[in-house]
């Protein structure tokens, strides 16, 4: 298993850990982890149930998910519930399941402020990414990664994706970009199914390598927004030039012009346009 910065870098930042009641913050150097390097990263991955919460102290973040393990997809499978520290049940009013078909970014819970998903439907079935803690196993924290997605269907595309990247972490390291690129292949080439390009694309960015800083990443993003931003409202303003040009010259049945037409000030001249009946 390889070592990753977090989430002791979130603790040298703020002088302790992350958790739902406090905010994460990572340093400028942290990337996120593919997810092939978050199956590396994780002692077991373990399929389980949420079947509840358990309190375990005074305050409010001080309480642990119940989880029953189902299938481990690496590792040894616990053989009695999990209990997940920080983690607690979602109220109905504000559950947000995992998106079935994305396979790249984590729960949008992880850019709430935790950088890590803390809060689950009861009854969900959920991947969780777990590392060792003396006896027992905790969440992996690696903020921003997909290391506890639903997982409601037994073919769903991450469930399929995290068993393939699990047997490629278990071969010897000169065979495991020959298996990664004839998976690819594989699902590449079946072009009429948009999920197995979906999974095809994911594979390619495990192959292509460790993801950018998160920084670089977050500020193209908001360049690209910005970029969008901007060509939308060119667009916006032409198209409303346009219409304002185009209703000021229009002509009722009675050759009269239409009643509150826009003054042609920005527009091109009135003489040039041919009045529309």
């Amino acid at each position: 298993m390889k070592p990753h910065p977090l989430p002791a870098a979130c603790a040298l930042l703020l002088g302790l850990a992350a958790s739902p009641a406090s905010a994460c913050s990572v340093v400028s150097t942290y990337r996120v982890p593919t997810n092939l390097e978050l199956v590396e990263q994780a002692d077991v991955i373990v399929l389980g149930r949420v079947d509840g919460q358990r309190v375990t102290g005074e305050q409010p973040w001080d309480v642990a998910l119940i989880v029953e393990p189902i299938e481990a997809l690496q590792g040894e499978l616990p053989e009695s519930p999990l209990l997940l520290a920080e983690m607690t049940i979602a109220a109905d009013d504000f559950v947000t399941l995992s998106n079935p078909y994305e396979v790249q970014h984590a729960h949008p819970e992880a850019g709430s402020g935790s950088c890590t998903r803390y809060t689950f439907p009861a009854g969900s079935t959920v991947l969780f990414f777990l590392e060792r803690e003396g006896d027992g196993l905790r969440p992996l924290g690696a903020p921003f990664a997909r290391s506890s997605e639903d997982v409601l269907t037994s073919d769903a595309p991450w469930l399929r994706l995290v068993r393939f990247y699990a047997e490629v972490v278990a071969a010897p390291e000169g065979e495991r970009d020959a298996m990664l690129r004839a998976e690819e292949a594989r699902y590449a080439a079946l072009a009429n199914d948009p999920v197995a390009r979906l999974m095809a694309a994911d594979i390619a960015r495990q192959r292509a390598g460790p993801n950018r800083p998160l920084h670089e990443m977050m500020e193209d993003d908001l360049l690209s927004a910005e970029v969008g931003a901007s060509a939308d409202a060119m667009a916006n303003a032409q198209a409303a030039t346009e219409v304002g040009c185009a209703v000021a010259v229009m002509e009722g049945e009675d050759g009269q012009s239409l009643a509150g037409t826009t003054e042609l000030d920005s527009c091109v001249n009135a003489d040039e346009l041919e009045p529309r009946r």
